[in-house]
């Protein structure tokens, strides 16, 4: 028996579930899952884990084995990384998510030094809005906002402040004038970007700081930032666009800021990773790089 193996493979029953979910995260069938926690049972003569025909639970010897050796596992893996580092720099795969906006503008720059600098790294960067299975999509980290960001057992690192401004096109306002309170934009053609928080109410703060909230029926929702951008310039409605995307728009004349008397509700954009104690040192570095740069 590979003790180290069999107790990654507790580890993984604790925080799935059930053997199958364990199966699942690690890629073996349940049985193999069963066996290599009755081996590591037998190998310290101590009963780790209750099973039942519906449910799982630890012994409180399980309890005190898990929690001693997830934090043993931790140090190996540390180490491990420590040693490759010195030898060859970051090395691996990395697999991260993010919304569109935020990935085409702001994380590809980061993204592309962040390789720039460490060759031994690959990286898979998926952009959506959407929610996305942290666990099942082995993901190293997912980026989002507050408002998507649902409880769990995940860490989640705040990285920066997502601000949203109501954008459109100079044509657009010529044509069909701007709204000059949120509630006018009910009479206004509304373009949302699909998964965003923003697809159904525009919330906004007026002079007197009191929220309004905005029921949007869009005339046109996309699932890609770039489109959205797009549609939002050839005059086809009005966008809640991410401060910085408006900013360069208003700059070179593309773009008209509008309600520039109230602001848009703002959200915390995270970083989220399944496990704080055993992340591999390159997601490490990553997340240190990201965070220094959105400051």
């Amino acid at each position: 028996m590979d003790t180290v193996e069999a107790i990654r493979t507790l580890i993984a029953v604790v925080e799935h579930g059930s053997f199958s979910a364990a199966g699942r995260r690690i890629r073996v069938n349940r049985s193999v899952v069963s066996r290599s926690i009755e081996a590591l049972e037998a190998s310290i003569g101590v009963r780790l884990v209750n099973r039942t025909t519906r449910s799982l639970s630890l012994t409180e010897a399980g309890r005190i084995y898990y929690e001693g050796a997830k934090k043993i596992l931790s140090e190996l893996d540390q180490l491990k990384d420590s040693v490759v580092e010195t030898k060859t720099r970051l090395k691996g795969s990395m697999r991260v998510s993010a919304p569109v906006h935020f990935g085409e503008w702001q994380l590809l720059p980061i993204v592309q030094e962040f390789l720039k600098r460490h060759p031994g790294i690959n990286m898979r960067l998926e952009l959506n809005n959407e929610h996305v299975d942290i666990i099942d999509g082995r993901y190293d980290l997912v980026v989002r906002t507050a408002p998507l960001l649902e409880d769990s057992s995940f860490v989640a690192r705040r990285i920066s402040m997502n601000s949203f401004v109501p954008c459109a096109s100079p044509a657009y306002c010529e044509r069909y004038g701007q709204p000059k309170t949120p509630d006018e934009l009910s009479k206004h053609f509304c373009i949302a970007s699909i998964g965003h928080s923003g697809s159904k109410n525009w919330v906004f703060s007026g002079p007197d700081q009191v929220l309004v909230s905005v029921p949007i029926t869009p005339r046109l929702t996309l699932n890609a930032g770039s489109a959205q951008i797009r549609a939002v310039k050839e005059g086809m409605g009005i966008a809640l666009l991410p401060e910085y995307v408006a900013k360069a728009g208003v700059s070179s004349g593309e773009l008209v800021s509008l309600l520039e008397d109230f602001e848009h509700q703002n959200y915390p954009i995270f970083a989220i990773y399944p496990h704080k104690d055993m992340l591999p040192i390159r997601t490490r570095k990553f997340l240190d790089v990201l965070s220094e740069a959105l400051r």
